[in-house]
C-alpha cells in the first residue's frame, strides 16, 4: 500500500485542532481555490515552526495535565504534500476540492491522537 502524500499536513493540522486551534483546518477545508489553501498551510507551518522551535508541545494544560505534542514531520514530506495539492489543483477544481476536503476531514479525525497526558509520546 502506498504512503498517503497528505499525511504530514494531516498531522500538522490535527495537532493544531487538538489544541482547539481550528482556523487552519477550517480554512483548508473551506478553500475554493489553491491560493486560499496555500495561505492557510503557510500560516500553519509558520505557527508550527515558531511554536515547536521553542517547546515540544503546541499546547500544555497544567490543570488537566494534558498536552498536545508537536507533530514529527520532515520538511521534505511537507514539501511533497504541498506539491501533491498543487498537482491536484492543476488537474481540475473537483480534484482540488476533493483533496482539501480529505485533508481537513482526516486531520479532524486524528485530533484525539494528539491529546495526551503530559510526558506521554511527544
Amino acid at each position: 500500500m502506498s504512503k498517503d502524500p497528505l499525511r504530514p499536513l494531516v498531522e500538522v493540522l490535527a495537532a493544531f485542532a487538538a489544541a482547539r486551534n481550528y482556523s487552519y483546518v477550517d480554512r483548508v477545508g473551506n478553500s475554493l481555490e489553491l491560493l486560499t489553501a496555500l495561505e492557510a498551510i503557510k500560516d500553519a507551518l509558520r505557527d508550527l515552526d515558531s511554536t515547536c522551535n521553542r517547546d515540544r508541545y503546541i499546547e500544555r494544560d497544567e490543570a488537566s495535565n494534558l498536552c498536545v505534542p508537536c507533530p514529527q514531520v520532515s520538511s521534505e514530506d511537507l514539501r511533497n504534500a504541498v506539491n501533491f495539492i498543487q498537482a491536484m489543483a492543476a488537474k481540475g477544481r473537483r480534484e482540488f476540492l476533493e483533496v482539501t476536503r480529505k485533508l481537513a476531514t482526516n486531520a479532524l479525525s486524528r485530533t484525539g491522537d494528539y491529546r495526551k497526558k503530559c510526558g506521554e509520546g511527544g
